[in-house]
């Protein structure tokens, strides 16, 4: 029984693993400007097409406000 469970999450992790990495490629290849903010507006994440827009390094926006970066 212990072997069985074992085997369904590590099926389940291989499936969200699957899926972070096809949603990752979707996020950044799509032309949108895609950010991720916290509660008090700092980006914790900004696509290609961010920084493209921008001219800058995505990381660049990284820990900063609309408004600081």
């Amino acid at each position: 029984v212990i072997a069985k469970d074992i085997s369904v999450q590590k099926r389940t992790e291989d499936e969200l693993r699957k899926r972070n990495t096809e949603f990752e490629a979707l996020v950044e290849n799509s032309p949108d400007l895609i950010s991720r903010h916290s509660p008090d507006g700092k980006y914790l994440y900004a696509n290609v097409a961010v920084a493209s827009a921008n001219g800058r390094d995505p990381q660049e926006f990284i820990g900063k406000t609309m408004e600081e970066a």
